[in-house]
């Protein structure tokens, strides 16, 4: 087995599309492509909608510049299989709610809330689903896919 969990493998992940709209089902597939069997504790899919913004802050030298920033503002997840041996081949499926999800004023920023007075409307959310084999003591098999939700 590859060292804390690097070189085990790789996870594909299968939606059966990708445009959504609030209140869809999402269905995926989860395909595991082991080099050998891995102990884990659970196989978990996210579905995670983040906003990116740019904002002026000043440095401890009272410099001005301007930063990016990326805020979570919806996140959830579904437990697809629990603690066991996961082998290469193996597949599972998955579904979940994609949610109706309004940016909260609290995540808007100044920057934002100045655009929406000027009539131009805040950054877009930016989803994705993420499949996650979590083993103990090592780093996480991961596999992320964009979707558009409308």
């Amino acid at each position: 087995m590859g060292f804390l969990g690097l070189g085990v493998g790789k996870l594909d992940l299968h939606l059966a599309r990708h445009d959504f709209e609030a209140g869809d089902w999402l269905n995926g597939l989860i395909l595991l492509h082991l080099k050998e069997p891995v102990q884990a504790k659970r196989l978990v899919a996210l579905l995670t909608a983040t906003q990116r913004r740019r904002e002026r802050r000043r440095d401890s030298d009272g410099n001005e510049r301007m930063v990016t920033t990326t805020t979570t503002v919806f996140e959830t997840e579904v437990e697809v299989a629990g603690e066991g041996t996961y082998k290469r081949g193996e597949t599972y499926e998955f579904e979940m709610r994609v949610p109706h999800v309004d940016v909260p004023p609290e995540f808007a920023g100044i920057a934002q809330v100045a655009r929406m007075i000027r009539g131009q409307p805040p950054a877009p959310l930016q989803w994705t689903v993420k499949a996650v084999l979590e083993q103990p003591w090592k780093f996480n098999v991961k596999k992320a896919v964009s979707i558009r939700v409308l």
